[in-house]
């Protein structure tokens, strides 16, 4: 007797909750209060969904973007060493975007350092400047890129200057042959540079470079670099065997 006199208080909140409930219930069915009203006001509703569907078309635009990464290093004639990486963006078939970085110890001077030494000879004071140069710098890639049948047409920064490019791609065969000019000095003239690129197995590739072709100052120099090319379906099929 005296549980179920202890069990009647219990209940009783339990029916007043239910009751409470289908109160809250009712309004927000007829529309009243804060959440009733957002439930029935159709321009809420429709400010809602326009929201959720501009949600929706960002979250499909960026699962649509495709990607293609490239990592080289190699050694090039002037007894130097060149690195670069580069992050294709491939929003469609017809264009992409290109970021990148490259780090070399050749090629033309990324900037000077003067530095004056004075020396004392029978009294007199001497000032002799010197320039060192400093061309062990990380340089930058910006570049778009159209594709029109086999060729891609880029344009931008290029190695932190700009410049163009243009491509002839033959994906099917691994094969890709390019032509880069920037850096439009007029007393050195343009840098121009022609590269080819063979893939050797799976994801593997060799790149031969011929660097500042237009030199008026005798900068030519040849680049021979091994790397690596990844697209989705190559990163997919890695993670995959790893998996395993």
């Amino acid at each position: 007797m005296n549980d179920l006199e202890g069990i009647k208080p219990i209940l009783a909140n339990v029916d007043k909750a239910v009751a409470d409930l289908k109160e809250i219930v009712a309004d927000v069915k007829e529309g009243k209060g804060t959440v009733g009203k957002i439930l029935r006001d159709d321009e809420i509703i429709d400010q809602v969904n326009q929201t959720l569907s501009g949600v929706n078309r960002l979250v499909n635009r960026a699962n649509n973007y495709k990607t293609d990464v490239s990592l080289y290093s190699g050694f090039n004639s002037k007894d130097a060493s060149r690195t670069d990486f580069n992050l294709d963006l491939i929003p469609g078939p017809e264009r992409f975007f290109r970021l990148g970085v490259v780090v070399s110890d050749y090629g033309r001077t990324v900037s000077n350092e003067t530095i004056k030494t004075t020396t004392v000879n029978n009294g007199t004071p001497t000032v002799t400047n010197e320039v060192k140069e400093n061309k062990d710098a990380y340089k930058f890639n910006l570049q778009i890129a159209r594709r029109i049948n086999h060729f891609a047409y880029r344009a931008g920064i290029f190695e932190s200057t700009g410049g163009l490019g243009v491509d002839y791609l033959l994906p099917d065969y691994g094969f890709k042959a390019s032509l880069e000019t920037f850096d439009f000095d007029k007393d050195l003239g343009p840098f121009v540079r022609l590269a080819t690129e063979v893939r050797l197995w799976s994801v593997v590739y060799a790149k031969i470079q011929g660097e500042d072709l237009a030199s008026k100052t005798d900068g030519q120099s040849l680049t021979i670099s091994a790397g690596l090319r990844f697209n989705d379906e190559d990163l997919a099929a890695l993670i995959g065997l790893l998996a395993n």
